[in-house]
């Protein structure tokens, strides 16, 4: 199977596949690239994180102060359907993080909104930490997704406007995801 060489791109975004990481089976388009934890995780030494930190698929608490969400981020990729994503990690007020939390586990479907802010530098961009937005939860067992505020900010325009197909190979590869034609 070939891959892609993103200086020559043979084949339409909808024929590329590639192995989820978390399920292993073969999916068609981009992947999404996944943060397994806030970068504050990382800033604790590495002895200490399972003393001062909490840290689940889709929840992490820090020092019994700081309280994130995992949710996810995506860009419309310009001149097709699809969306590049991101799943990343959102500090949050801790009187939302309870609920938000319950929410997106309860089987109700229903929308909750929370503020949020960008828990993770995303390559490729300009420092990300920060950037604030809303999380939408659903319920029904998925992630909320973030939807940033308007700011000049490459990131948040990216979400109004679209990134370029290479462009979201780009982030893809550069993720580590190894996409195939086919």
């Amino acid at each position: 199977m070939p891959t892609l060489d993103l200086e020559r791109p043979q084949a339409p975004l909808g024929q590329l596949r590639y192995r989820c990481g978390a399920c292993g089976e073969i999916h068609r388009g981009l992947p999404d690239v996944s943060f397994a934890a806030p970068l504050a995780y990382y800033a604790l030494p590495q002895h200490e994180r399972l003393a001062r930190a909490v840290l689940s698929r889709d929840a992490c608490v820090l020092d019994d102060r700081d309280y994130f969400l995992r949710a996810r981020l995506s860009v419309p990729v310009e001149g097709t359907a699809q969306r590049f994503g991101w799943l990343v990690w959102c500090l949050v007020g801790e009187s939302e993080f309870w609920p938000h939390w319950q929410a997106r586990h309860d089987a109700v479907e229903g929308t909750r909104r929370v503020a949020g802010a960008l828990a993770n530098r995303l390559p490729g961009f300009p420092d990300t930490i920060g950037l604030s937005g809303q999380l939408e939860a659903e319920g029904g067992g998925r992630l909320p997704v973030l939807r940033l505020e308007a700011c000049p900010h490459p990131l948040a325009m990216a979400q109004d406007h679209g990134l370029a197909g290479t462009e979201a190979l780009g982030f893809a590869q550069e993720a580590g995801a190894r996409l195939v034609i086919g």
